[in-house]
């Protein structure tokens, strides 16, 4: 591990006097001294978020999908970011990756899988782990021909949902292994194949600890339209429930999705268009809470970088600067406006949650991207009840 620099706090504008008077304190970093982007900002955990920082000269071009991801030059680093302080500290240096996928805390290792080009359409997924010292090594890699991956944690071993693609693409093979982090042997538990418009396939997927099951959104297709299901298995595989989510969880923008995440009763899937859904879980029946259109986001949190805030819940809203807080026992909602307290703030985006700490990025009316290190205690203090998210 190499520390690379420290963020003066006087240079990352202490915001004492505008939150001190109103109760809640903050910190904030704008990206351009970070370096961070909010598109590869992974995880909040154990005081540390985790990032991928880009050479200056080629950010354009990756976020614009311009450059050639077959060529190896390191473009950039592995980092871990400590808000608290502003350290910033190197953990690896990476060549240009075509995909960063999900990552997931397993006991005190951060897990990531990596995809690099390495010929014609395959990939190189590669899956990358870190000790709490910040000493990086790469686990196993596999070649495949869709470079996006998921992982959750099981018990001691890595949950990995998988796509592949055969026969020139016309047919889609999903599935979901359980993958040992210390050896990377692998056993398939699930497995979803589709065709030509018909068939199915695995979108996202979530492990609750409590009762020991997987939970996987499948969609199937055939041809005349799509629907949705919640399906339960255990942890070898072996199918116990199916429930139908009557279209709540699909918008009909996209079939990709990135989170599947379960609090209590609760549902909540984000898909690719970073459109966020709730629903409660009533029997089996999914009753809809939070519809895609609201445009309102789950603060990065849970089980897959940090430890569960199953007591409450943090959204954040695309299109304002609010913020909605959603007790998990009680059903009670709570809002709070970010503008309100700090005037600078014309929008929030994603927020990044660990314990009572929460890593917001924000925009500014003149376009500026900056983010605030705050305390959701203190913001819950400020926080109104309001009867539903529809009155972002």
């Amino acid at each position: 591990m190499k520390r690379l620099f420290v963020i003066a706090l006087a240079a990352c504008l202490l915001l004492a006097l505008a939150a001190c008077s109103a109760g809640v304190s903050a910190t904030r970093y704008d990206r351009e001294e970070t370096g961070l982007y909010p598109g590869i900002l992974y995880g909040y955990r154990d005081g540390f978020l985790y990032a991928s920082r880009i050479r200056d000269e080629l950010q354009e071009a990756y976020f614009e999908h311009a450059f050639d991801a077959s060529d190896p030059t390191e473009y950039g680093e592995l980092v871990r970011f400590e808000p608290v302080t502003g350290t910033v500290d190197v953990l690896a240096y990476m060549p240009k990756f075509v995909s960063a996928n999900s990552c997931t805390a397993l006991g005190d290792y951060f897990c990531k899988f990596f995809c690099f080009h390495e010929d014609g359409d395959l990939y190189s997924a590669q899956l990358w782990r870190v000790d709490p010292d910040g000493r990086t090594e790469v686990v196993c890699a596999d070649t495949v021909s869709d470079p996006i991956l998921y992982t959750k944690e099981m018990d001691d071993f890595l949950l990995v949902l998988k796509r592949e693609r055969v026969e020139a693409g016309r047919e889609t093979i999903t599935a979901v292994f359980r993958l040992d982090p210390d050896t990377g042997e692998t056993r398939q538990l699930v497995s979803k194949t589709g065709s030509a418009g018909a068939g199915a396939e695995i979108a996202a997927m979530e492990y609750c600890e409590a009762d020991g099951r997987i939970w996987l959104l499948c969609t199937q297709y055939d041809g005349a339209g799509v629907a949705q299901t919640l399906e339960v298995y255990d942890r070898n595989g072996a199918l116990l429930d199916a429930v139908p989510t009557d279209g709540l969880f699909y918008d009909g923008s996209t079939t990709g999705y990135l989170q599947l995440e379960r609090f209590g009763p609760y549902v909540y899937v984000l898909n690719a268009s970073y459109s966020g859904a709730l629903a409660k879980l009533d029997g089996t029946e999914l009753v809809p809470v939070l519809p895609m259109e609201a445009q309102v986001k789950l603060a990065i949190t849970g089980k897959g970088m940090n430890e569960r805030h199953d007591d409450t819940l943090v959204f954040t809203h695309v299109d304002h600067g609010d913020l909605f807080f959603l007790n998990v026992a009680t059903g009670a909602l709570h809002t709070v406006s970010l503008p309100d307290l700090f005037p600078e703030v014309e929008t929030v985006a994603l927020g990044y949650r660990d314990k009572d700490a929460l890593f917001v990025n924000c925009w500014a009316a003149d376009g500026t991207c900056f983010y605030l290190h705050l305390s959701v205690s203190e913001l819950l203090n400020k926080a109104s009840p309001c009867s539903g998210f529809a009155e972002a």
